[in-house]
């Protein structure tokens, strides 16, 4: 039997991009989908500060605080990616979760069709 818990499991398979930090944003938790996007691991990651892949902690800060959910769209030019981040506490665990939701393809598609519209009503 695994050592893993039936979220950890569950997070290991998700799509989506998980980051778990504590209110001094030190990174505790991320999954598989993580570590392939942003190109790193678990091991090499946890117990360091998040600013290492985001410039602006502030939307952390904030949910935090006001113990509200945030979201934004974020690009990451770095890793030539567009995600949808769901910030949230966690306030019992003393933890905030951020899941994101890469909307590269869609952000690409977005820009190609307004390219595509611009030209058409130009010529």
């Amino acid at each position: 039997m695994s050592n893993k818990s039936l979220w950890e499991i569950l997070w290991d398979y998700d799509p989506n991009c998980l980051l778990v930090v504590d209110p001094q944003m030190t990174i505790h938790v991320t999954n598989a989908a993580f570590n392939v996007l942003f190109q790193t691991s678990s091991s090499e990651i946890i117990g360091k500060n998040a600013s290492v892949f985001f410039d602006d902690l502030t939307h952390f800060k904030t949910a935090w605080e006001q113990e509200i959910t945030i979201t934004e769209e974020k690009s990451f030019l770095r890793y030539g990616t567009f995600l949808r981040l769901i910030i949230f506490p966690l306030k019992a665990e003393n933890l905030i979760a951020c899941i994101m939701v890469n909307l590269t393809k869609e952000h690409e598609q977005d820009q190609y069709l307004a390219r595509m519209k611009e030209e058409l009503l130009n010529n």
